[in-house]
């Protein structure tokens, strides 16, 4: 799946304007490197992107404090600083693609705190620490109805 790039005149624009503090942290080849690989090792780049931000960002994205889901906490950040030429839309997809289940109503049905505007995920292969269960998380396959619209007919 192809992810649909931003705008040239947002992107040019964007390039004018100063960094932002989350810039200064992370390096441009990182995030060059998840707009091209992702759709090969979604998992292993998403999970390099979160590990990445949990250091140098984490009032943007982090992991749990258990360690076994991971929090977006800045929506607008996390676009515009961190994916860059990934579209946040795009992002989740991904996520829900790759089998990752969004656990906000979860959380709260024990009690956990959510902090509006947060988006929990978690996926039982993606867990902090554990990099290399990331190879088994793969994308979910199409369902026929799906797939019906991607066939040529003469």
């Amino acid at each position: 799946t192809n992810f649909p790039e931003k705008n040239q005149d947002e992107r040019r624009a964007k390039k004018e304007t100063t960094l932002k503090p989350l810039e200064t942290l992370s390096t441009h080849k990182f995030t060059l490197s998840l707009a091209t690989t992702m759709r090969k090792n979604f998992a292993i780049e998403a999970y390099d992107l979160i590990s990445h931000c949990h250091k140098a960002a984490p009032s943007v994205a982090s992991w749990s404090e258990d360690g076994l889901h991971f929090i977006i906490k800045d929506k607008n950040s996390f676009e515009k600083d961190v994916l860059k030429t990934i579209m946040y839309g795009s992002f989740i997809k991904q996520l829900n693609n790759h089998g990752f289940t969004k656990i906000n109503s979860e959380l709260k049905r024990v009690h956990v705190n959510v902090i509006r505007g947060e988006e929990h995920y978690k996926h039982d292969n993606f867990r902090k620490g554990c990099r290399d269960q990331c190879r088994d998380i793969q994308p979910k396959r199409q369902k026929a109805s799906e797939q019906e619209g991607h066939i040529i007919k003469n």
